[in-house]
């Protein structure tokens, strides 16, 4: 089970939604790279979309092949979040790995709901037969996140060695 609660003193992430629809659309600058390549920062960026209540229900987090944010769609609609997740959004960059941040009132202090474990393993599979690979599930509240994939799996991929940077073409 893991818990993760915030410091006092942080950096906060800097998003600049704007509204599309039934929810906001963040599309990533260009000029600000924003890399979630461990859990911590994927933890710090669940809980700035609550706490600054930019979703109020749930946000899906796109990430390119580097995990560097593509675009954030928050409380758009279930089936437009995932006609979005497998046919691109215009404007931003492609992306091939996601997150699902979900806003919960009440998160327990035990094992994640075996419900729970079974949507998140069944969008995982639908968002792998369209090629994006989903990181994680991440409950969230504004004072603790529970993260899904580290609960409910025996080798979660947040504890493989991931390097962010860029492949170097040039040899």
């Amino acid at each position: 089970m893991t818990r993760y609660r915030p410091r006092s003193r942080r950096r906060r992430t800097r998003l600049d939604p704007h509204r599309d629809g039934g929810g906001w659309v963040y599309v990533a600058d260009a000029d600000e790279e924003i890399v979630l390549a461990e859990f911590g920062e994927a933890a710090w960026l669940a809980l700035d979309l609550v706490q600054s209540e930019l979703i109020q229900i749930e946000a899906l987090v796109l990430l390119d092949e580097r995990r560097r944010l593509s675009g954030v769609l928050c409380d758009v609609p279930p089936e437009l979040a995932l006609a979005a997740a497998v046919s691109g959004v215009h404007g931003m960059t492609p992306f091939r790995q996601a997150i699902c941040v979900i806003v919960r009132d009440d998160i327990r202090e035990a094992p994640p709901d075996p419900a729970d474990l079974d949507k998140f393993r069944a969008l995982r599979s639908l968002l792998a037969e369209h090629g994006v690979l989903l990181l994680d599930v991440i409950l969230a509240n504004a004072d603790m996140i529970q993260s899904l994939s580290i609960a409910g799996e025996s080798d979660p991929i947040w504890f493989e060695h991931f390097d962010p940077l860029p492949l170097d073409d040039t040899a």
